[in-house]
């Protein structure tokens, strides 16, 4: 090998070696943001999502999501009330209307999103193995032990019976050659049944029972407990 390859070969080294260290503290950098991760408003820290700044509920009639719509009030008005509506506010009227607006909102928000399902939906459709990357490896153990620990603290204050009323009694199914498929139970979620028998078997045990007679407990408890 030339001294000219030799050389290029150090720089080539050099630089991968900057590239590795810029990655190590980028990781260092996302841990840190992990340790001081944001409450979210409904599942608290039930998540490893690196912290892009503070996102709001955002206004107050118009909910987001990728199934979001916006809600507005029907009164019938004339031109001229339309025209100067919110000229004739004082700043104690914008104050007083904007605090009772954010209470009717986040009340109903609350209602719908602090549903056991929907709570336990919002976990499910986290992707905790795509975050971890962006962690050093020697903190995944710890990052994944604190996620589940928050997801228990999340999921503690719901009843048995509410857990149990996941349970539904399933019909009216068929087959992909069309033949109908003999009743069954199952939990009515979307994207969390894992995560829920998961919980279930660790902080609920009493309610194994219960959950035994689901179709999917077998298949999803032999992987888990497998692993």
């Amino acid at each position: 090998m030339g001294r000219k390859e030799e050389i290029r070969k150090e720089l080539e080294d050099i630089e991968r070696a900057e590239r590795d260290e810029q990655v190590r503290k980028s990781k260092e950098k996302n841990y840190k943001l992990f340790k001081n991760r944001i409450d979210d408003a409904i599942i608290g820290k039930a998540h490893i999502t690196i912290n892009q700044g503070k996102k709001l509920i955002g206004n107050t009639i118009s909910i987001h999501g990728n199934c979001g719509t916006s809600y507005s009030p029907n009164a019938v008005i004339i031109e001229t009330t339309h025209t100067y509506f919110h000229n004739m506010w004082s700043d104690e009227d914008e104050r007083k209307f904007q605090e009772k607006l954010n209470k009717v909102a986040m009340d109903e928000v609350n209602r719908i999103m602090n549903k056991l399902n929907i709570k336990l939906d919002l976990i499910g459709l986290q992707s905790p193995e795509y975050y971890l990357q962006k962690y050093p490896e020697e903190y995944h153990e710890e990052i994944l032990n604190e996620y589940k620990h928050e997801i228990s603290k999340t999921l503690e204050p719901y009843s048995d019976n509410e857990f149990i009323n996941l349970i539904k009694d399933e019909r009216n199914w068929v087959d992909e050659d069309n033949i109908p498929i003999p009743p069954f139970y199952e939990p009515k979620l979307s994207h969390s049944r894992k995560i829920l028998y998961e919980y279930i078997q660790t902080y609920r045990p009493h309610l194994i029972e219960e959950f035994k007679k689901c179709k999917s407990w077998n298949k999803i408890m032999e992987w888990y407990n497998g692993k």
